[in-house]
This record gives C-alpha cells, structure tokens and sequence, in this order.
C-alpha cells in the first residue's frame, strides 16, 4: 500500500516513470537504513493506515509530509527535520509541485519537532498519526521503546535513560497528548498509561553510585545495549588512560568478563554479567575519597559508544 500510494500521488504531477521510480528508490533506501530500527517503512506503513482513518482537507500535502518527515534521520543530529523539509522540497520542485503545496508540506514537517503546534487540523492530524504509537497496546509500545533504544544505542544506559525521562515527562506534562478528537479518545488514556508504565521503569535504574551488600561501591552503567561491545571499547578506553593500571583482564565471552585495575592508587574493578550489565565497582568498604576517584572512571566510561563513532 505504501509503494501504490506514492506512485499515485506522483501521477498527479507527473507521467515520468522513470522519475517516480527514482524519488521511491529514494525513499525505500532512505527509510531501510540499517541504524533504523523503528524511523522506517514499517512507521510511514502505520501512519498511512492511521490518517486514511480520518478526514484531511488537503491530502496530499498530508501524504508528501508522510514520505519525507523522517527521510533525513540522524539520531546524532539536531536538524533532522529541518533537512528532511529541504529534502522534500528538493523532489517536490523535481514534479513540479505548486508552490503552497511545498510551503505547506515544509511546514508540516518542521512541526514534528516539538509536537506543540497550535496549527490547522490536517497539521494536527498528522502530528497525532505520528505519536499514535504511544497509544498502542503494551506488547506494541514496549517493542516501539525498544526500538527507540536500538536507535539510540551509542549512548549508554546511564545517559539514554536520563534523556527518555525528559521525553517522557514532556509528553505527560501535556494537557493533551493529542490535539484532534478522533486521536484524543482512541489513544489518549492508553497512551498515558504506557508513558507512565515506562518512567516507573526507567526510575528502577539508580543514577547515583550505591553501596552494594558486600560493601562495594558500583555503579551499573549499560544495562540494556549491548553489553559486550560496550565492555571491550571501555577495555581499550581504559588501556590508553594515564594512571591506569592493569592487574587482570578477562576479555570473557557473551556472557562475562572483567577488567581490573589501579586508577590513582584505588583499586578498581569494571566487569558485566548476563544478568547486571555492565558495572564499575570498588573494593569492599571503600572511603569517600576512593568514591570520589571511581566517579572520575565513571565520567569516562560514559563517552565510551560517542567515541567509538568518531
């Protein structure tokens, strides 16, 4: 339905096979990039279904918006949707589009930035359609957040939950996740359950070093990426660090491994099992001072997946 909608939609500007066939080339190749795990066809799929559910004034703004609101998507990138709008116009000035349709479709694009817009009904339509995932039941949204998270996997646990929190506390400090009636009461108190279901989640992970039972300082830092990967880069981030001091180095298999070692004199340990994560611990009862050193590794165990994409 995806493909067949958007030769349609182009037929109506142009009989250009070709063409048609290369702006879809385009969009296929775009949107079936391997970093996306969720920003795919599989999303525009779901969206398409959503708004032939309701009435749009002016659809094929609407269905140019659909194709190019997420063409350029960089999860590293600020200005996803700025360069996704340039996109857009680049192929609709290709068919000849009229100008307001483009301006339209440009602005429309821009507003799935923020989700705040006090727009026309089409706009608000579509930004519902877009956030209709938050209101899917919970086997859908717990896969969506997992998806999300794949997305955003060169963060570490640590910093990923912080920055879903804020995201999932902006969209429940909202008076009205969706703005147009038919979203409004097909989503809106499924939504926020699943929206609290996953900030009583994200909560479960402490953000502050804690003293374990067997008097060891630790603090888990990956717990839901990959774990093995994550450990073997901090391995070699912690072999290139003045002051470090290798004592033992299990490189493990999938399922364990641990580095030990001397920072400062203080006498840490960086391991990960199938069932913590991945975890920086001290030695039993050790003092503040030992604490405040250990936050330092932390610090820079966080920059571990930002620096393995430089």
């Amino acid at each position: 339905m995806l493909k067949e909608t958007f030769f349609r939609l182009l037929t109506n500007y142009t009989a250009d096979s070709r063409l048609i066939d290369r702006l879809w080339n385009e969009i296929e190749e775009a949107y079936s990039d391997k970093k996306r795990h969720y920003h795919n066809l599989t999303h525009l799929e779901s969206l398409l279904v959503e708004l032939n559910q309701v009435i749009i004034e002016n659809r094929e703004v609407m269905l140019f918006s659909l194709y190019y609101h997420d063409f350029i998507y960089n999860a590293t990138a600020p200005d996803n949707e700025e360069q996704s709008a340039i996109a857009a116009e680049k192929s609709m000035l290709q068919l000849a589009v009229p100008k307001p349709v483009i301006e339209n479709c440009k602005q429309q694009i821009l507003e799935t930035k923020s989700h705040t817009t006090t727009g026309d009904q089409d706009t608000l339509a579509f930004l519902d359609a877009d956030l209709s995932i938050l209101g899917q039941p919970e086997d859908r949204y717990k896969a969506y957040t997992e998806s999300i998270r794949k997305e955003y996997l060169f963060y570490p646990s640590v910093i990923y939950n912080d920055g879903r929190k804020r995201v999932v506390h902006h969209f429940l400090a909202m008076d009205r996740i969706f703005k147009t009636d038919h979203f409004y009461e097909k989503y809106e108190v499924l939504a926020r359950i699943n929206l609290k279901n996953e900030l009583e989640s994200l909560n479960k992970m402490r953000s502050e070093f804690h003293l374990k039972t067997t008097n060891e300082w630790c603090f888990v830092i990956e717990d839901d990426g990959d774990w093995h990967e994550f450990f073997h880069e901090a391995t070699k981030l912690l072999d290139n660090t003045p002051d470090i001091e290798k004592t033992t180095y299990y490189p493990g298999f999938f399922d364990s491994g641990y580095y030990r070692f001397y920072y400062k004199k203080v006498n840490l340990n960086l391991e990960y099992d199938g069932f913590s994560g991945l975890i920086l611990k001290t030695i039993p009862l050790a003092s503040e001072s030992d604490v405040i050193i250990a936050r330092e590794v932390y610090e820079l165990l966080k920059t571990v997946r930002n620096n393995s994409l430089r």
